[in-house]
């Protein structure tokens, strides 16, 4: 009965010590890769288009990344985030939306961008990012 105990408690204080050195790792983890993704940095990098576009909109995308990629899937999971409460959505033809944001890797040909998907050019805040608004067809 007592080393039947023994092997209960020993199993108990095994398990407890590994509980403890997971959650050691884990906050040393957590403290030297903070958002490794930056995904805090698109909040700041879209926030003059959360105050155009209104809380409740339906708000176009696109890109010159394809959202195939796992570059081009990261930026739209990363802009959505940073719209939100806005729903975000591809741009497709058929869908109706009043305003459309540009996320793009390169400097970008506005001119083609809005001949294109029907847009007009409401601003171009530069580093790859631009607010349109649909023309009225």
């Amino acid at each position: 009965m007592i080393r039947a105990l023994l092997g209960v408690g020993a199993v108990t204080l095994l398990a407890l010590w590994a509980v403890l050195d997971y959650y050691r790792l884990t906050a040393s983890y957590n403290r030297d890769y903070q958002d490794v993704y930056r995904i805090g940095a698109h909040l700041e990098r879209w926030e003059d288009v959360r105050s155009l576009a209104p809380g409740d909109a339906v708000v176009g995308y696109v890109s010159d990344m394809k959202h195939e990629d796992p570059a081009g899937a990261a930026a739209f999971l990363a802009t959505q985030y940073a719209l939100a409460p806005r729903l975000l959505v591809y741009v497709k033809p058929g869908r109706k939306v009043r305003w459309v944001v540009g996320a793009f890797s390169r400097p970008p040909d506005l001119e083609k961008i809005q001949a294109e998907h029907g847009l007009r050019l409401v601003r171009d805040f530069g580093d790859g990012r631009a607010l349109f608004e649909t023309r009225a067809r």
